[in-house]
This record gives C-alpha cells, structure tokens and sequence, in this order.
C-alpha cells in the first residue's frame, strides 16, 4: 500500500460517523532521519502516525557497511558510546528494515552541517560537531585507527550521497517503505523589522551551491522518490525560529507551508489536513496565549516595576538631597580637619622648635655645668693648691716664727743683757762724772775727756742695738698677729 493509500483509509476511517474499524486504531508509522527540519515536519503528523526520528543520521551513514569486530567503545559520556555504536552497527538500517514503517522522510540539506569518516566502508557522523551535540569528544584512540575525514562539501561525498542513495531506493523497493526526499535550500537570508535581509552568513551561498549540484546528480532517481520540492523563498530565519536563529533553522511558517506540502503529496483530504493544521494551530494558539498572558504578567510586573521605581527616584532625590548635605557637612568637615591639621602641624613645628630650643638649653646647661664644673674643680685645684701653699707658708711662718721666737727671745736676753750692761755704763758713766767732779772740778773733766770720747762709739753702738732690739722685737709681734690672723 502506498502512502497515499495509507493515509486515505487511516482518514476515511477517522470521519466515518459509524465505528471506528480496527485499523483506525493502529496508527502508521513514520520515520524520519536528519536534522531538526525533518523531525519538526514528522512531527506535524503525530496526530495520525506515530513518528520516530534519528537524530542526525544521513543516508550514507545509514546504508554503508557496519564495521566488523569491535563496535564499542568507552567515553566520559555514555551518551556519546551508545551513539558510536549505533552507528557503528547501523542501527538505523536495522530500524528501517523491521520497524514497519509506513515511509521514510529525509533531508539531504541538513547533512551539509558537520562533517563524516570513514573506515573500511563504514560512514559514521562526526561527534564532535556542534550540530550533533555539545561538549563531546571522541575517544582517546578512535580517530588514530585510521578513519579518514570527508566533508559534505566535496565531490568525493556528493558521489557516496548518490551511490548510497541509490541502494536506499532498491531497499525501499524490496521492503515496501516508500521515500519522501526533501528539496530546500539553506537559509541565506533572515527576517527582521526592517524586512528581509540577507543573513550574514558566507557559508550559505556556497552550502546551496553543493545542494543544487547534488539535486543535478540524483536527478536520475527522481522517479522513484517522492519529492517534497519546496519554495526557496521560504528557506529564511528568524530570532523566533524553532531552534534559534540559523542558516538550518527556517522560521515556524516554512513548516506549515512543508506540511501542506506533504500533506498534498500524500493526497489528504480536507479532514486529515483539517485535523493536523488545527492540532498546530491549536497549540500555536496556546503558545500565544501563554506568550500573551506572560505579557500582561509582564506588562503587570512592568508597571510594578515602574512604581517601584517611581518611589525608588523619590527615594533617590530624597537621598540625593541628603547626600548634597551631607556632602557640604562633609566638606565643613573636611575643611575643619584640614585646618585642624594644619593648626596640628603648627603646633607640632612649635613644640620641635621648643625641643630643639629645650635641647640646645639641655646641652648649654651641660656646657655651662661642665664648664662650672671645670672652673670649680679647677678653682678647687687652685684653692687646694693654695691651701697647700698657705700650708707651706704657715708652716714655714711657724718655723720662722719658732725661730723669730727664738732669736726673740736671744734678742730680748742680749737686749737685756745690754740693757743691763747700758745700765751699768751709764751708771758707771755718772759715776765717773760724780767722782770726777768732786775730785777735780771742771779740770778734771778735761782729763776725762779723752776717756769720754772712746766710750762714745761703744755707747753709740749699743744704743743703735738697743733701738734696733726694739725695732725687731716690735716687727715680730707684728708678724705673729698676722699669721694668728691668716
């Protein structure tokens, strides 16, 4: 039965108004391979089918051969293990062959976005792409054991797309599955309020480029395939595009016009194509609605937002305006510390002057009491000297006086002596005077005349000692009071 087939007896079965037949229950099976465009339009049919989709597997991947002996290997991701195994023993051929697929969708553009290898005839996507998933890594050594590199963009994969191609059409043929081929183009141009315009995007040229000359090559199968030729016109993108905004990501309507398209190749009636545009529709509504209840919730938080920030500008100006006076308190302030600094700094200058004044007197004070010291050691020294000299002295005065004493006393003894014998003489003197004037008169004084005058210089001479006794015995008691006074 072919796909058209299927699907008029799955739609005349659901818009009978009697009973559902058994055969309305048992949902057809679809499979699709490739990127996010065929899984997002496999998909749309979920109403009626049930729909499985292999992530980025291409048609080379899924019909080369298997590789022979060991086909798992251990990574840090368990993820990307099962994923090297899967194709590594073509499970997706496996799939295709007993899974009872009612037909198979595919889309040959989708398979310019990451590069494959190959060994001994086995082609397996490379994982390490962006487009298959992110942060993987091939295990230590896979790579090394002798997988060669192919990129989509060469003539060498355009001659394996089309000999694989070709063994998947003489595989539908044996199992019954039919094949529905996707023709698009990369999106080369994105829509954006100003219109559309071009993406940006240097790769897209040259991507549409190998995809023409691909379609040129399997231009021979045509026949056998069932292509879903769609508008250029529509491979564009956009910020809201499923997936983001990319040269394989086309906007939201490319997948109703893909679907209306398929839906027309499969022949659906009105209801069948009723059924899955409204089930899209549906909940394209649902989305609005929720995009628009978020934006009245938005809309509400904004004008919260906005009160708040209302109260928030007056709380600013409020604060603003205590900052301004703050701020001039802050700057009397800083001028008083800046002046209480600077009458600090003054002070401080004076008082190093006063200790550099008060260390200067320190040290005059040391000087002069050194100096002091010096002169009293130094009179001390001089009065000690002098002590000692008047020591000196007053023992030699005692000696000299001892001896004036002595000779005092000698001299007070001669003198004495010749006061005693002055005395005499002149007793004697007037003796002679009397004896002589009573024997001879005047007469006989001459004849004691020349006695007289040999007496004189005697007489004389002990007159001038007896003076000079009495000189020095009056000199010396002179001196003895002056020491007794020293």
């Amino acid at each position: 039965m072919s796909i058209r087939e299927i699907f008029q007896v799955i739609g005349a079965d659901v818009t009978e108004g009697g009973q559902v037949p058994v055969s309305a229950l048992q949902k057809p099976k679809i499979l699709s391979i490739g990127g996010c465009v065929t899984e997002i339009l496999a998909g749309r049919m979920n109403r009626l089918a049930d729909v499985t989709h292999l992530w980025r597997v291409s048609v080379p991947c899924m019909m080369s051969k298997k590789i022979e002996g060991r086909t798992y290997f251990e990574s840090d991701d368990n993820k990307l293990s099962d994923r090297i195994n899967f194709e590594l023993t073509k499970q997706a051929l496996r799939k295709l062959k007993a899974g009872g697929y009612a037909f198979l969708i595919f889309d040959p553009t989708s398979d310019f976005t990451n590069d494959y290898y190959e060994k001994d005839g086995c082609i397996i996507s490379d994982m390490e792409s962006p487009m298959l998933a992110p942060n993987w890594k091939w295990p230590s050594g896979f790579i090394e054991s002798g997988w060669g590199r192919i990129s989509p963009r060469s003539h060498q994969y355009l001659e394996i797309y089309l000999f694989y191609l070709k063994e998947l059409v003489k595989l539908s043929e044996e199992i019954g599955v039919p094949l529905v081929i996707m023709r698009r183009r990369a999106c080369a141009n994105t829509i954006t309020r100003d219109g559309v315009v071009g993406l940006g995007d240097s790769d897209s040229p040259e991507i549409n480029w190998w995809v023409d000359l691909l379609w040129e090559k399997i231009g021979g199968l045509l026949g056998k395939l069932n292509v879903l030729d769609l508008n250029g016109r529509f491979s564009v993108t956009s910020f809201d595009a499923p997936y983001g905004e990319a040269k394989f990501h086309p906007i939201e309507e490319f997948y109703d016009y893909a679907a209306y398209k398929l839906m027309g190749l499969m022949r659906f009636s009105d209801d069948l194509i009723s059924e899955v545009a409204f089930n899209v529709y549906r909940e394209r509504a649902s989305r609005r609605l929720a995009i628009h209840s978020e934006r009245e919730g938005l809309i509400h938080e904004r004008d919260g937002l906005l009160h708040e920030r209302d109260g928030l500008i007056r709380e600013r100006d409020g604060l603003t305006q205590e900052r301004d006076g703050l701020v001039c308190e802050r700057d009397r302030l800083v001028h008083e510390r800046e002046y209480l600094i600077q009458e600090r700094d003054n002070l401080r200058h004076d008082r190093d002057e006063l200790r550099l004044s008060l260390d200067n007197l320190a040290v005059e004070q040391e000087c002069i009491q050194a100096r002091e010291i010096e002169k009293a050691r130094i009179a001390n020294e001089c009065h000690r000297r002098e002590l000692a000299v008047f020591s000196e002295a007053q023992e030699a005065a005692s000696a000299e006086n001892a001896a004036n004493l002595l000779a005092l006393k000698t001299l007070q003894e001669n003198f004495e002596d010749l006061s005693r014998k002055h005395n005499e003489l002149c007793a004697q003197q007037s003796r002679l005077f009397n004896e002589l004037r009573l024997e001879g008169g005047p007469m006989a004084l001459r004849d004691v005349l020349p006695l007289a005058r040999a007496w004189r210089p005697i007489i004389r001479i002990i007159g001038r000692v007896k003076r000079f006794c009495r000189r020095s015995i009056g000199g010396q008691a002179t001196d003895c009071g002056k020491l007794h006074g020293q």
